[in-house]
């Protein structure tokens, strides 16, 4: 074997090379390995001092096996190593890096990263990242910029960058956990609960809230009083944590109503809870129900349910200005304070504002508690404008069922809704 010594004329260092050997850095010591494609003893790749503008580039960089070629590629300042035995593989240093390359892989050094290459992996450093490959890794691992990244797919202890997590746990109806809660129509409910929340580091000044609410088909989205979080939490793997308490009304018809809960990044919580309610979307993660019984005597008491839409379900999508045919069981009793009053259940379609549509019901109905109960149907126009509709019901005391559309006026309560139409 050869060896020369060379004096460092630039930054006063020294190189020491043999066959294929390296150039030193500006102040740095680099050390080649011997040259050949393929042989079989070698020095280290290169080893460049702080502040090298180049690293060291050796022959066959390290020690390779039968036919391999390693070569390490040093960067400013940084110390590259390369392959041990590797048949073809390759490891380029990053730029104030230490790079190590794994048996048969490929290893991309990130700027400032530190990247060991995994049996069989292919692993690329991110910028600041700090990258290990896992052992017969498939596919290899990437390194996210300033992230953590260890162990590609069929490696040990593999785990990806976090972006941001929520849970909503503990939560209590009217301080019960039972669930489905039970309750008469238009009761108020306090709902009570715990919440984590965190960000992404791509996000890390995101304004972020939680919603809940009733969310479910026939009876779409309604938010409830208060958000659940509405900060800025802790950027993850950190997360933020608190107690929230917020409030709904039971609907006004029988039957089971989900509550479920979705993420928003929007100005502030109105801004979040208008978006819930606009969404009509049932995807949200369930936390609770709410079952509503039949109600008591009292007021005119109605019921409404099994609505059907076009002989389907309780929601429809119809194009503008579509025949749109409703079929409902409905039930009435009558105030015991008035047996021959005359009463109507009214049906109205609500968008921004509600507007009368006809009867499914008109007559004297029995006193309660006795209900006159049976099948109503109608038939109406959708709207020519597109957007989303609630079907909602009311009752009056009219002389007949066209009075009691010209007078609907405001119309049903939100919480009379018992189907919804889509207009698209």
């Amino acid at each position: 074997m050869q060896f020369g010594v060379t004096d460092a004329s630039v930054g006063g260092g020294a190189a020491v090379g043999g066959s294929g050997g390296g150039s030193a850095g500006s102040g740095g010591v680099p050390a080649g390995g011997s040259g050949g494609s393929s042989g079989t003893t070698g020095g280290s790749a290169g080893v460049s001092g702080s502040g090298g503008s180049s690293g060291a580039t050796g022959g066959s960089a390290g020690v390779s096996g039968s036919g391999g070629s390693a070569v390490g590629g040093g960067g400013s300042g940084g110390v590259s190593t390369g392959g041990t035995g590797g048949t073809g593989g390759v490891v380029t240093g990053g730029t104030g890096g230490v790079v190590t390359g794994g048996t048969g892989g490929v290893v991309t050094g990130g700027t400032g990263g530190v990247v060991t290459g995994g049996t069989g992996g292919v692993v690329t450093g991110g910028t600041g990242g700090v990258v290990t490959g896992g052992s017969g890794g498939t596919g290899g691992v990437t390194g996210g910029t300033g992230g953590v990244v260890t162990g590609g797919t069929g490696g040990t202890g593999g785990t990806a960058p976090c972006d941001g997590s929520a849970t909503v746990t503990n939560v209590t109806i009217n301080n019960t956990t039972t669930t489905p809660y039970s309750t008469a129509p238009l009761t108020a409910l306090t709902i009570s609960a715990d919440y984590t929340l965190s960000v992404p580091a791509s996000c890390s000044n995101c304004r972020t809230q939680l919603v809940a609410g009733f969310a479910m088909a026939g009876y779409g989205t309604v938010a409830g009083s208060e958000c659940i979080a509405d900060e800025v939490p802790a950027t993850c793997p950190a997360t933020s944590s608190g107690t929230t308490e917020f409030k709904l009304t039971a609907p006004q018809h029988p039957g089971n109503y989900q509550i479920r809960w979705r993420r928003y990044n929007a100005a502030d919580c109105n801004a979040a809870r208008a978006l819930f309610e606009q969404s009509f979307n049932y995807t949200g993660a369930l936390i609770g129900t709410v079952q509503v019984n039949v109600p008591a005597c009292g007021s005119l008491v109605h019921l409404v349910q099994n609505a059907s839409l076009n002989g389907g379900g309780n929601e429809l999508t119809v194009a503008p200005g579509a025949s749109v045919g409703l079929t409902a069981n409905r039930a009435l009793s009558q105030l015991s304070g008035c047996p021959a009053c005359i009463a109507q259940i009214v049906v109205g379609l609500h968008g921004n504002a509600g507007t009368g549509l006809s009867c499914l019901y008109s007559g004297i109905p029995t006193t309660c508690p006795l209900f006159t109960s049976g099948n109503g149907a109608l038939t109406f126009q959708a709207p020519a404008a597109p957007g989303v509709y609630t079907v909602r019901s009311k009752t009056a005391l009219e002389q007949n069922c066209t009075n009691a559309v010209s007078n609907y006026g405001a119309g049903g309560a939100r919480e009379a809704t018992f189907a919804v139409l889509r207009v698209q």
